[in-house]
Formats: structure tokens, C-alpha cells, sequence
């Protein structure tokens, strides 16, 4: 996923095309706390590159806040994997349930 860029609008506009499975529900609201949190870390980082490209911040302490802020996307990395290893899970379940309920004798 690239910064600013996120999965949970394509979520709810799928939410109102078809229902959601019972999981894919249950994990809406995760995936949403996800993605604020990156969006915030999206526009620290921003923010810290427009400080040192303009001399306000010294070398050690950029060092010191780039390291924080990559600590910090590390650390929700797992809990993006298994969000989006869930939503994927739910929607091949639901597409071969689809598919068996076609299939004609």
C-alpha cells in the first residue's frame, strides 16, 4: 500500500454492492483504526521531510525520528497483513459460495 492509499473506501463502496460477510464486518472497523493510524504516520513523515529539507531539523535528531516513525509503521505491519488476509479469505469463501449456489444440474 502506497502512503495515502487505502483499502477501507473500496470496503464500503463493496459494503453497499453486496453484503459483507460477518468477519468482513467485524473487521471494518480495525481496518478503519488502521488506517488513520497510517495516515497520521503518512503526514508525520511528510512533515519531518519538509523540516529537513528546509534546515529545521538536525541531522541527529531526524535520525532519531525516522527511526521512530519506521518503529512505529513496523510495528502496525502485522496487523495490516492479517486485516487484509481476512478480507481476502472472507471473499473467496463468499465467491465459491456464489459459485456453487450457479451451478445448475
Amino acid at each position: 500500500m502506497k502512503a495515502g492509499e487505502s483499502s477501507i473506501p473500496e470496503l464500503w463502496a463493496e459494503r453497499d454492492v453486496q453484503p459483507l460477510a460477518l468477519r468482513e464486518r467485524l473487521v471494518l472497523p480495525e481496518a478503519e483504526v488502521l488506517d488513520r493510524e497510517l495516515r497520521v504516520l503518512s503526514n508525520e513523515s511528510f512533515a519531518l521531510g519538509k523540516q529537513i529539507g528546509n534546515g529545521k531539523v538536525g541531522d541527529d535528531e531526524a535520525k532519531s525520528r525516522r527511526r521512530s516513525l519506521l518503529g512505529r509503521v513496523e510495528a502496525l505491519s502485522p496487523k495490516v497483513d492479517a486485516i487484509a488476509l481476512e478480507v481476502s479469505a472472507s471473499r473467496c469463501a463468499a465467491r465459491s459460495r456464489t459459485r456453487s449456489s450457479r451451478t445448475v444440474l
